[in-house]
This record gives C-alpha cells, sequence and structure tokens, in this order.
C-alpha cells in the first residue's frame, strides 16, 4: 500500500486563464489519469512541493484522495507522471498522476541514492554522479524508492554501473547495463596541489642555466683579452 498521500480537488474549469488564476491562488492544475480514469484536478502547491521532496516520491505508489469526486472511487494509487515547473523561477506549473493498474507491469524511473560518501572523502575522493535515474519495469507494488549504491570502497577513478546494482525479484531493468552511475574522482584542488610543487622544483634550473651561460661569456672575454 501507499505510504504517501496527498488531497487533490476535481477541476471543472480548463484552459490556460483558468490555469494562470490557480497558480494566483496557490493551486497547482493538473490531471489524474489511467485505464477507466480521465479526471483534471486541482492540488494546493505547497502540499504538492512537500510530497515531492519525500523520499521516493518519484518512484512510491501515492494514496491520492479526491476531495468532491461524484462518480468513481475518492481514493487512487497512483505515480508522479510529470511535473512542470517554470524554468526560470521554479514554480510547479502542472502535475499528472498516472493510476496504474495493480496487476499489470508498469514503467518508473528509480532514483540512485550514493551511500559511503565519508568514508570516499576520507580518503581524499569525492564522487562524481552519472545517471541519477534508473528506468525499470515491475508491477506498481514493486517498484522500488531508491536504489543504493556504496562507494566507500572506490579508488580513484574507478565507477559503479547499472551493472553492479542488484535486482530484486520481479523487477527488470531498462537503462544500459554499461551507464555510470557514480565515479570516485580527485577533487580539482588536490589535484592542482599536487601538480605544483613539481612546477616550482622546475623554477630555478632557468636562472642556473643563464649563471652559467654568463659565466661562459666572461671566459671568452678574458681568453680575447
Amino acid at each position: 500500500m501507499a505510504d504517501l498521500e496527498i488531497a487533490v480537488s476535481s477541476r471543472t474549469q480548463t484552459g490556460k486563464g483558468a490555469a494562470r488564476k490557480l497558480r494566483r491562488s496557490g493551486r497547482v492544475p493538473g490531471s489524474l489519469y489511467g485505464p477507466g480514469t480521465s479526471l483534471p484536478i486541482e492540488v494546493d502547491g505547497r502540499a504538492l512541493e512537500r510530497l515531492l521532496r519525500s523520499e521516493g516520491s518519484r518512484a512510491k505508489l501515492i494514496r491520492v484522495k479526491v476531495e468532491g469526486e461524484v462518480d468513481g472511487a475518492p481514493e487512487r494509487q497512483a505515480l508522479v507522471k510529470e511535473v512542470q515547473r517554470d524554468p526560470v523561477s521554479g514554480e510547479i506549473l502542472h502535475v499528472d498522476f498516472y493510476a496504474p493498474p495493480m496487476d499489470r507491469p508498469v514503467r518508473a524511473s528509480v532514483p540512485v541514492l550514493v551511500e559511503g560518501a565519508e568514508e570516499l572523502e576520507r580518503r581524499g575522493l569525492v564522487p562524481a554522479m552519472g545517471e541519477r535515474e534508473i528506468e525499470v519495469e515491475c508491477l506498481p507494488t514493486a517498484i522500488p524508492p531508491y536504489f543504493a549504491v556504496n562507494v566507500a570502497s572506490l579508488d580513484a577513478g574507478q565507477s559503479l554501473t547499472v551493472a553492479d546494482l542488484p535486482v530484486p525479484e520481479g523487477l527488470r531493468i531498462l537503462t544500459d547495463p554499461e551507464t555510470v552511475l557514480v565515479s570516485a574522482i580527485v577533487p580539482r584542488s588536490t589535484a592542482e596541489e599536487q601538480a605544483q610543487p613539481a612546477a616550482v622544483e622546475a623554477a630555478p634550473a632557468e636562472p642556473e642555466r643563464v649563471t652559467r651561460k654568463r659565466e661562459a661569456e666572461e671566459e671568452e672575454d678574458e681568453k680575447e683579452r
């Protein structure tokens, strides 16, 4: 069962004008759809932001409670299918919830969670993220909230890929197995510090060559005299 929930209301007015009016009042227009379901909805913007900040909210089933519903069930199990945001302000413009059939596999994007970063950093390395979400196919109730990858034992230049993930029974990973999820790298500042001593040691050689050249020229002048 879903352990996340949100209340939405059925929306009677549609179109750009109605959507702008909703946003000005702190509400977000959206839709709830699936087999036998197609419902324009609206949801409180702050409640939606809290939901999206919850761990695994983009992969978990969510209990969507439809207030004021007359026809159909007042509650559905749904996935957050799409969130549209303003590219400048980051404001949510529209949200789509998909209510899948519970007995058929669905596709979902599961986030990647990095573990062991503290141990990696203790050894002077940092994790560099690659792909942040994994595409999977399974029953709606079997979607994992995240895939954990532990970087504690990685050496500089080593990576973890999709192929390194443990795959639960009944779940199929659709992302390319060779896709890099995270790599261990030397921080740029550390790499620059390691390169500086070599440059400093090489610097005195030039004045020394100049001095020897000047001494040789002075010896030649003495011979000519």
